[in-house]
């Protein structure tokens, strides 16, 4: 069972390799997520132990005068397995829509490549666009966005990635007015949304600060899932 539930949980929430691999393909799994879908941008952070999905039950150990050598072998083998290792860590951006990723300055953007990577092989752009902003020192980390479709809009004659405060300003401000009216049409009616927000939900990567002076991040940091907008 321990070993079944960790299969199931890696067949849900796959390694970044496995997500390229996904990419490459082709593969039925690409793009499968919905908007709809429980596990809408249900993302791996990496691995690690989480609780048992059965729990062993015992006897309690009786009190006895004499001493018996098997008397803790049933606490010790539900001690044993009430936790599985080795497996996905997630998070929900559904749920938790603005998050922040601290420590180490290579180790967050690499954290921030794999979700990336993720959340493109496992939703179709209909779904998810996805909005970078960098600082001019590091274009080239983030340049492998520069073609994929979800970066895109409707058009394709605008793509969401920017690299200096002005190319930032230009182009928050026109997602700003999406945000806005998206704002209007929740308060107003709570009409045409799913339970994971507008079509199509933004996904934005702030790998640099300026961002935080625009007047958007009220819809950013709103934490309202009817928006359809996230923030890293």
């Amino acid at each position: 069972c321990i070993k079944e539930q960790r299969r199931i949980l890696t067949q849900d929430a796959p390694s970044v390799q496995q997500c390229v691999h996904l990419a490459e393909g082709p593969d039925r799994k690409l793009w499968d997520r919905g908007m709809r879908d429980t596990d809408f941008l249900t993302l791996r952070l990496g691995a690690g132990t989480v609780p048992a999905s059965i729990t062993i039950k015992y006897a309690k150990k009786m009190l006895s005068l004499e001493e018996d050598a098997l008397a803790d072998r049933p606490t010790q083998i539900a001690e044993k397995y009430k936790e599985v290792s080795d497996c996905p860590i997630t998070i929900d951006f559904g749920k938790h829509s603005t998050c922040g990723i601290i420590g180490d300055r290579q180790a967050c953007i690499l954290l921030g490549k794999n979700l990336i990577i993720q959340a493109t092989a496992h939703h179709s752009y209909d779904d998810l666009r996805i909005v970078v902003l960098c600082d001019a020192g590091e274009t080239e980390t983030w340049a492998f966005n520069r073609w994929l479709p979800h970066l895109f809009d409707d058009t394709r004659s605008q793509r969401f990635i920017a690299n200096s405060p002005a190319q930032q300003k230009k182009l928050l401000d026109g997602l700003e007015e999406i945000l806005s009216q998206r704002w209007t049409d929740v308060s107003e009616e709570n009409q045409g949304t799913c339970k994971n927000g507008m079509r199509p939900f933004y996904l934005f990567i702030c790998a640099s600060l300026s961002v935080s002076s625009h007047t958007i991040m009220r819809y950013l940091t709103a934490n309202d899932r009817r928006l359809g907008v996230g923030a890293v």
